[in-house]
């Protein structure tokens, strides 16, 4: 609300719940303007709850929506350099609306250590074939040779994500890119896609590797951060050497997106020998967009596999010369991020 600076944004959607049943379905990132037909910008965060237990005293008992779907504006903030990055001319005349795609594609390489890019595919009011051809010309310009999916393409009968890629051994066109699928192999969470993307103009061919990680449950978090980890490894061994960016996306593209590039980040960190602020992270990536790790309990599963990650770390290397000062910081985050998950 207007008392901490945010507009009106849905942080969560209760499975099941009238929010999740009705037509058209209210989604997690939405931003809520109107109530029952009255504008809430101005109203604090307690107003706006107070007008939505009052739906439930009144007659009809129907709570009515306006919202603008999964979008975040922030009139006083500085948007940082690069934190758009739009397409070629002649790629966003053909797409509708092209400013809701750009929104999509945000670059962190300058503010975190890992390097890493979120894309999020939105499909609003644009055709489908459309958009996977601008998925696929910015895999293309951004030179990007890894995509990791943290999402199922269904997930509890919905679609999350919309297959931007051609079946095994199968090629498709888009525009001047083609794309075949020349690898697919299942892993224990998922599966990892090899691509070969040619530039029909120039002739130039491009590998490309898809990591999907589909063992995560809609609105929740996996019960244990081991195989996550085990994922996170994998993609950073993948990525060894690379100076292009990865692009991370889930299905809005801010929660799971969010936790894997914590998690990298920290690693990054953890191998530095560097201390760790989990909070001050966060609100780096949130500087870069909005809403990145969406829920507190996103937030606490992150913080348990950093401990994770840290004590099998140390635990390998206890015999060498750690620095001390690092290591009674980090045991400082973890009495912090104890505190902060009680709470």
């Amino acid at each position: 609300g207007c008392d901490q600076n945010y507009p009106i944004i849905v942080s969560r959607v209760i499975p099941d719940s009238p929010a999740d049943t009705c037509f058209p379905r209210l989604n997690e990132g939405d931003q809520v303007v109107a109530i029952n037909g009255v504008e809430v910008s101005h109203c604090t965060h307690e107003q706006v709850v107070r007008y939505i237990r009052a739906c439930k005293e009144s007659v009809s008992q129907e709570l009515v929506l306006v919202v603008r779907p999964n979008a975040y504006i922030g009139e006083d903030i500085e948007e940082p350099d690069l934190q758009y990055v739009p397409l070629t001319p002649h790629v966003a005349d053909c797409v509708p609306r092209p400013d809701i795609l750009h929104q999509s594609l945000l670059l962190l390489k300058d503010s975190l250590a890992s390097g890493s890019a979120i894309v999020n595919f939105e499909i609003l009011d644009i055709d489908i074939v459309v958009v996977v051809v601008v998925v696929v010309q910015v895999v293309w310009e951004q030179l990007c040779t890894t995509i990791v999916m943290l999402t199922a393409t269904v997930e509890r009968g919905r679609i999350k994500c919309h297959q931007y890629w051609p079946k095994l051994f199968e090629t498709q066109r888009y525009g001047r890119l083609q794309v075949t699928c020349v690898r697919e192999t299942e892993t224990a969470v998922g599966r990892t896609r090899e691509f070969s993307v040619v530039n029909t103009e120039s002739n130039e061919e491009r590998s490309v590797t898809h990591m999907q990680y589909s063992a995560w449950p809609d609105h929740g978090v996996p019960d244990d951060s081991k195989e996550l980890i085990d994922f996170v490894v994998e993609v950073r061994q993948t990525r060894t050497g690379m100076v292009e960016p990865v692009i991370v996306h889930c299905s809005a593209g801010i929660g799971r997106t969010g936790v894997l590039i914590l998690l990298e980040t920290s690693m990054c960190l953890i191998e530095a020998s560097e201390p760790i602020y989990p909070l001050e992270i966060v609100r780096n990536m949130r500087d870069q967009r909005a809403m990145l790790i969406q829920t507190a309990g996103q937030y606490k599963f992150a913080c348990d596999a950093i401990l994770k990650i840290y004590n099998e770390r140390h635990s390998e290397t206890r015999c060498l010369n750690i620095n001390n000062k690092n290591s009674e910081q980090f045991i400082l985050f973890a009495e912090q991020q104890k505190i902060l998950c009680k709470k």
